[in-house]
């Protein structure tokens, strides 16, 4: 018989002989590691369909959305430091994937535009976990997503993660494939 996890039966053998701690242990690292696997496998089929990470193809779609974006606004619709987005972009940009332009209202601003390779690598229509991730993180209840941002920086304090940068998921650029090259 499964175990009832907030109101919803999970399969998992022996949890039914565990203290409530244990189960929420278990469910934590489980939903931890499905959430990997999925950036996985996301990440690996948009290096075999585009030669980019899955953070770069997700970074490109929210450009796509909003074109025209600051770097801080980027920055900000993918939930990213913008020092850690500052380099995706140059990644992108030397790629010939985005260009950089002065804004014609403000010579100031610098407004982040796909090229014409850019919306040529979106064509696939390709859906990045990190696109599902933050759809369905706007979708959670208030109080849920706060509750869960409180548990996670928690668990970082506690796992002593808190030094380590926050960088895109799987963002490991030199194992992609360029455009238009066979994957590897």
């Amino acid at each position: 018989m499964p175990v009832q996890l907030y109101g919803v039966p999970y399969n998992w053998t022996g949890m039914e002989s565990m203290d409530d701690n244990s189960r929420h242990a278990q469910l934590i690292m489980d939903s931890l590691r499905r959430i990997v696997q999925e950036l996985r496998r996301s990440t690996s089929r948009c290096e075999q369909l585009t030669g980019l990470t899955g953070a770069q193809v997700f970074v490109l779609k929210q450009i796509q959305s909003k074109n025209g974006l600051s770097l801080n606004e980027l920055a900000a619709l993918t939930f990213t430091h913008q020092s850690t987005m500052s380099e995706v972009v140059c990644r992108l940009e030397n790629k010939g994937l985005v260009l950089r332009n002065k804004s014609p209202d403000d010579a100031r601003r610098l407004e982040i535009h796909l090229s014409a390779e850019g919306e040529a690598v979106l064509a696939s229509g390709h859906l990045t976990a990190q696109e599902n991730l933050t759809r369905a993180i706007a979708s959670l209840p208030p109080e849920t997503v706060i509750d869960l941002a409180q548990g996670l920086d928690q668990l970082i304090h506690m796992a002593d993660l808190s030094d380590q940068p926050a960088v895109m998921f799987f963002d490991d650029d030199r194992n992609a494939t360029p455009p238009g090259e066979p994957p590897k």
